[in-house]
């Protein structure tokens, strides 16, 4: 049998061992602190366990080596890899993942770029907590919605298109 997922990450491998995971990348050690305090306890998260990254660079490292990230919280501005240049390369390794794109600059022009190269969603910071949490809430029912558009795929069928 030949593998025909070019780089896709194959859901269920590790069914056992699979907890979603929401990967928070940005330079500002202090959204970190602050996202861990607010949402650790939230019901909605559902076992959704939050990871973090301090730049691009260590984002594509995670995503590499956790194949249960669902979301990404992306910062657009951040030294070495950009969180624009960052979504593109997330896309291209598992366009399953849903990004959520952060910035301070709340302009036009990153919004449009992020939203053209496949962001799911926008936030500006400084940070709005209770948007993010809906918009948290948001992308893991869309998630859900998308995992069992997949599954229900994978039993009408099972095999190969002839």
């Amino acid at each position: 049998s030949r593998d025909h997922s070019s780089g896709m990450i194959n859901m269920q491998l590790t069914k056992r061992d699979y907890m979603p995971k929401i990967l928070v990348v940005d330079d500002e050690k202090c959204h970190e602190d602050l996202i861990t305090q607010r949402f650790t306890q939230k019901e909605f998260l559902h076992n959704h366990e939050f990871i973090f990254a301090l730049n691009g660079l260590k984002a594509l490292e995670l995503i590499n080596t956790h194949p249960d990230i669902e979301i990404a919280l992306l910062d657009i501005n951040m030294p070495e890899v950009d969180g624009l240049t960052l979504l593109k390369k997330i896309k291209e390794i598992n366009p399953l993942i849903r990004s959520i794109m952060l910035s301070a600059y709340g302009d036009m022009p990153n919004i449009r770029a992020a939203m053209n190269r496949g962001a799911y969603d926008f936030l500006n910071k400084p940070i709005d907590l209770k948007d993010l949490e809906m918009t948290i809430k948001k992308t893991i029912e869309e998630v859900s919605k998308l995992k069992n558009i997949m599954k229900n795929n994978r039993k009408v069928n099972p095999s190969e298109h002839e």
